[in-house]
């Protein structure tokens, strides 16, 4: 019983032990009767402040770690707890399980995806805060991928990238046909290839907190001649010079041998000899003439110069005939 009379009841400097039913009652001096009115609920709350969350102080490695999440606040009636992870609400799991009042979260077992920022949030009808927690799960690596050219020209460059999921981030390194490189990037730069850097290539990620290594798919990398306008003359003139030095031989070869044939049938000696006769054959007379040499030269072509020589695919005696009869004895 308050003693105050009045239609209004002022309440100053209100606290926490001045809730509850108020009812006033009504009084007829007349009649003296008494008639109340129906209870009000007046909460008196004080407003939620020092929200905090405790977690755990030790490293977190996924699979083999779990985690509890307390949230508390230092002042004020909490009426109700509200978790969320990164902004969306987290629900409860086979993994994630809450306590009665939602004060605290368990996790159990970690994994990586569990990484990131807690929120609570503590509310009453006149009051709301909040309070974020950011909990780190060290993982992997995970997802190890090679992307890159598998194929390179001559003295063009080529970049291969290795990527993991890995908290810390992974460190790397790379071999080449199974040897250890001095490469410790995550690139791995090939400048001005050359053909001895064909071969395969395989990243190895590596978490420090985890201890674990986990190796890429192995990737080929082929280096081949430049596909320019000019790789077919180099290729030409290389043939076309081979071919031509190989020309310049036979034509001697065989110029030689027929001056030497020639001046043992004009020699006086051999005249008296018995020649032999070959059936079917016509005279040799007059010399044999090679395709494409200049007539009544002495000289033997044998040019240097790629652009200008001879067409040595045409060479060839020109009265085939000689040959087409002759059977031997």
């Amino acid at each position: 019983m308050l003693n105050t009379e009045g239609q209004k009841l002022k309440l100053e400097n209100i606290q926490e032990n001045q809730s509850g039913n108020y009812t006033c009652w009504a009084h007829n001096i007349e009649t003296l009767r008494f008639k109340p009115s129906d209870p009000l609920l007046i909460s008196v709350m004080e407003k939620i402040s020092g929200a905090s969350i405790t977690g755990p102080t030790e490293v977190l490695i996924a699979g083999t770690s779990s985690a509890k999440l307390s949230c508390q606040a230092t002042a004020g009636t909490i009426i109700s707890r509200k978790w969320l992870k990164d902004g969306n609400p987290l629900s409860p799991s086979n993994r994630i399980t809450f306590s009665g009042d939602n004060s605290s979260v368990s996790i159990d077992p970690l994994q990586g995806t569990d990484n990131g920022q807690y929120q609570c949030r503590l509310t009453n009808p006149v009051s709301t805060d909040s309070v974020s927690y950011n909990l780190t799960v060290n993982y992997g690596p995970e997802d190890v991928v090679m992307q890159g050219r598998s194929e390179i020209e001559v003295g063009h460059t080529v970049v291969l990238t290795c990527s993991a999921s890995s908290v810390p981030p992974a460190t790397f390194t790379w071999t080449l046909n199974g040897t250890e490189t001095a490469v410790i990037t995550e690139q791995f730069t090939v400048e001005n290839a050359g053909f001895s850097d064909s071969g395969t290539y395989t990243c190895v990620a590596k978490n420090s907190v985890t201890g674990s290594n986990i190796s890429s798919a192995p990737h080929v990398l082929t280096v081949k001649v430049s596909a320019g306008p000019n790789s077919e003359s180099q290729l030409g003139a290389i043939l076309g010079g081979t071919f031509g030095a190989l020309g310049c031989v036979a034509v001697a070869g065989g110029a030689l041998a027929y001056m030497k044939k020639r001046k043992r049938r004009d020699s006086p000696s051999n005249q008296d000899l018995q020649t032999p006769v070959y059936e079917n054959t016509t005279d040799l007379s007059p010399p044999v003439v090679y395709g494409n040499l200049p007539t009544g030269s002495t000289d033997l072509p044998c040019p240097v110069d790629s652009e200008n020589r001879p067409d040595y695919e045409e060479l060839r005696f020109k009265d085939t005939a000689t040959y087409s009869n002759l059977n031997s004895i």
